[in-house]
């Protein structure tokens, strides 16, 4: 009972207030100027309907008879065009104030339009261009992350600044008469080592060829005496010169390293 005794207190309420908003009615000087306007500028043909729904006019304080007056009073003095179709009458602009159309004329507006159509190509042009700008520039990380990100290299290189410089300060340098011994010592060893390694393989093609032993066989040997070759442990030391390992050598097999096996 209090909701529809608060409701119909308040309709008087409400209907003043709405009467209060309500628009003022246009003049219609101003609603003829309004609606000739707005013919002139979309020249294309419109019923009273559309031309008063189009215009607001409720909103704007002119009425549909006043838009037909109007249309009526524009159609006798010429400004405006009209003719029914399917029982409605359809009003337009005047075509009378563009003038009889000359080859001249049509010529400028035939450049017009290819001028324009031109213009609008690069404005195309630049607007495609400009959000491929826009987009890359979307992609590219913030000043805070980028802030971050060179503060964190920062730390890295200043770690690694610290690591070399430990290290040269813990490095002795080697006597050059010192490395010369070393160097003729590595290349005797060396030497000697492929005198053995080629004996070594020059007996065991003979039993190979003699059918004495096999691939099988072979191998067994090598693992009963703790004969370890290039090709077991991956490295080619044959053609390595003094302190230099292959590119492609990895280290010693782990599994191979227990057994103390004589290299070959």
């Amino acid at each position: 009972k209090k909701s529809s005794r608060f409701f119909e207190s308040e309709l008087p309420r409400m209907s003043k207030k709405a009467a209060a908003e309500k628009p003022k009615k246009m003049t219609e000087k101003d609603a003829t100027s309004l609606v000739t306007n707005y013919l002139n500028e979309q020249n294309r043909p419109f019923n009273a309907k559309q031309i008063f729904e189009n215009l607001h006019g409720k909103d704007i304080g002119v009425g549909q008879a006043m838009v037909t007056k109007i249309l009526a009073d524009l159609v006798s003095k010429g400004k405006v065009s009209t003719k029914t179709y399917k029982g409605k009458d359809i009003f337009w602009a005047s075509q009378d104030r563009f003038g009889d159309m000359t080859e001249e004329s049509g010529k400028e507006l035939e450049a017009t339009i290819k001028s324009l159509q031109t213009e609008e190509d690069n404005l195309a042009k630049q607007n495609a261009q400009q959000q491929r700008i826009n987009a890359r520039l979307s992609a590219t990380p913030k000043n805070d992350a980028l802030e971050a990100e060179l503060q964190a290299e920062q730390k890295r290189v200043e770690a690694l600044r610290e690591r070399i410089q430990k290290l040269r300060g813990g490095i002795k340098a080697v006597d050059p008469k010192d490395k010369t011994k070393l160097e003729k010592k590595y290349s005797e060893v060396r030497r000697e080592w492929i005198n053995r390694k080629r004996k070594f393989s020059e007996i065991l093609d003979t039993f190979e060829e003699n059918g004495a032993l096999d691939k099988k066989k072979i191998k067994k040997l090598k693992d009963t005496l703790g004969i370890e070759d290039d090709e077991a442990a991956g490295v080619s030391l044959a053609n390595t010169k003094v302190g230099e390992l292959t590119k492609d050598a990895p280290p010693p097999s782990p599994a191979n390293t227990p057994n103390k096996r004589r290299r070959m």
